[in-house]
């Protein structure tokens, strides 16, 4: 068989942008894993936010290519309309996409790594954008990588499937997908390695002096699990309970800054309404990814919604709940423990004031006990991602060329 073409460039085609401070973490630590970083042509970033992601010190991992950023339920930007109208009218369902992404479109080659690195894209609605990518990709003779998602069963319709077979491979980063992708009868294209995330190195961000805030209970929530005013009083009557009757500091951390879902938006207001000001400190401005790990290192226990914030502190053996929305923190909650019932806790509009002290309840018996076993065990679940970059190399025949 004659050897397919080595891997020159790599595309990370769905990235979004870092305001997700979950997507930051993912293409950086992808960049460490597969070892890019030679020339900087090599390694390609689209993006609907260059000011931000400049800010957030992408452009030093790839050349930056802007992609439009949509407005919903605005007519913005005004080149999109016509597009819109064609999609919306069902005349050319890829018309919006075509808009987007063609101009780029002479960047997938033979000898291309196109990756998708959006998590969990395929689990919201409009996913359509992607097939419509790996199609494109694939015609241009690129390898598509689906890497390190988290897939709802209910999501892979007979028009997702056929989509997922299509991929040259697909990383999965919990069992509970990799289960759900065999009963859907894909398998010969999936391998399943613990989130590119895990490998995140955080970097100093002083900005408390933590040795005089005590123990420090480390909060994230965010709109995705806070729909309604009753769930919103009873967080905040259980923090101000922690408050008042333990000897916890509460830090409020955001984790993504996108200006319609905005962590740090939604925590400044939460502050307000607790009591005990001394004890409560606000993460109050957009920190990077890898400062923001070490912010969460410094936690005593955690609890968070942000996926990519609650793998920040069990890669730093910080003991942690997951305010879970979704399968991933589920999946990756047991893949670590072996059981996702403590770890993580489901929100939802019926959330109780006693769900949440429970909860913490269970992390402040428990905290040297799961700490020690983080230690031990982290090291070698993380071990495991060590092994994808050889794992791409053979999608090309031979070792990736840096």
């Amino acid at each position: 068989m004659q050897e397919m073409k080595k891997c020159k460039k790599v595309v990370f085609y769905s990235y979004v942008n870092s305001g997700n401070r979950g997507c930051e973490a993912i293409l950086k630590s992808t960049y460490d894993i597969l070892g890019l970083g030679k020339d900087q042509n090599e390694t390609l970033i689209f993006t609907d936010d260059v000011e931000g992601d400049t800010k957030c010190g992408i452009d030093k991992y790839g050349k930056l290519f802007s992609i439009p950023y949509i407005y919903n339920h605005q007519f913005k930007p005004l080149t999109s309309v016509f597009p819109r109208f064609l999609r919306k009218l069902k005349i050319d369902k890829n018309a919006l996409w075509k808009y987007k992404y063609n101009r780029y479109a002479s960047e997938f080659t033979s000898d291309t790594l196109a990756l998708s690195t959006g998590g969990d894209i395929y689990c919201y609605d409009d996913s359509d954008w992607l097939t419509y990518l790996n199609n494109l990709a694939l015609k241009k003779g690129a390898k598509t990588v689906l890497w390190g998602c988290s897939i709802e069963k209910s999501r892979i319709t007979d028009f997702v499937k056929e989509d997922l077979k299509k991929y040259s491979l697909i990383t999965v980063r919990e069992s509970i997908t990799l289960n759900n992708l065999k009963e859907m009868g894909i398998t010969d294209n999936v391998k399943m390695f613990p989130d590119p995330a895990f490998k995140l190195k955080p970097e100093t961000a002083d900005i408390f002096e933590w040795g005089k805030m005590g123990k420090v209970l480390g909060i994230n929530i965010s709109s995705h699990i806070i729909k309604d005013q009753k769930v919103y009083k009873e967080f905040i009557r259980f923090v101000n309970h922690v408050l008042e009757t333990t000897e916890y500091s509460v830090l409020l951390i955001p984790h993504v800054f996108w200006e319609d879902e905005d962590d740090l938006k939604m925590l400044s207001d939460f502050s307000k309404e607790l009591t005990l000001k001394d004890k409560v400190y606000l993460v109050d401005r957009a920190y990077s990814s890898q400062e923001l790990k070490y912010i969460i290192s410094k936690c005593t226990m955690y609890m968070g919604a942000r996926t990519h914030s609650v793998i920040a502190a069990y890669s730093m053996f910080v003991p942690t709940v997951a305010l879970s929305y979704s399968l991933k923190s589920r999946g990756i909650a047991r893949d670590i423990f072996g059981d996702e019932k403590n770890y993580t806790l489901k929100i939802s509009n019926q959330t109780t004031f006693d769900e949440l002290w429970d909860s913490f309840q269970f992390l402040e018996k428990n905290q040297g006990q799961i700490k020690q076993y983080l230690e031990n065990e982290l090291p070698k679940y993380i071990e495991k991602i060590d092994s994808e970059k050889e794992v791409i190399e053979k999608l090309f025949g031979g070792k990736y060329e840096k």
